[in-house]
């Protein structure tokens, strides 16, 4: 468990070297069993404030069942009040390797279908 001691102007860095540190050593960044390669580069990592306005945007374009940033933390944590500007979104992306690349290129729906670790080690 990470704590701060009045730290908070460093959270954001100790998040994302957390974020980048998993991905960088779990066995599951892998291609496969028997391959060192990397199934994701390194993650970006981005930040937003919780009553940016693209979330209402968001759920007016998608529908009623997307939740913004505020309806989450209200429905997750019932009896904590907060105003949306207190909150922060954090995001981060997976970019695919250079290995991975063509197999998605050739087969684009290859990991919601088979998942990432059966096709990928017999297709390299």
């Amino acid at each position: 468990m990470m704590t701060f001691n009045n730290r908070e102007s460093e959270l954001p860095l100790l998040l994302e070297n957390r974020i980048k540190s998993f991905c960088s050593s779990t066995d599951e960044n892998s291609i496969g069993r028997d391959s060192d390669e990397r199934l994701w580069d390194e993650p970006i990592v981005g930040y937003s404030s919780g009553d940016d306005p693209l979330f209402n945007k968001l759920k007016k374009d998608i529908g009623q069942f997307y939740w913004t940033p505020i309806e989450v933390f209200t429905k997750t944590f019932p009896k904590v009040k907060v105003s949306p500007e207190k909150l922060t979104v954090i995001s981060w992306i997976l970019p695919q390797t250079k290995a991975t690349k063509p197999i998605i290129r050739k087969r684009p729906n290859i990991l919601l279908k088979d998942g990432p670790y059966q096709d990928f080690s017999a297709n390299l």
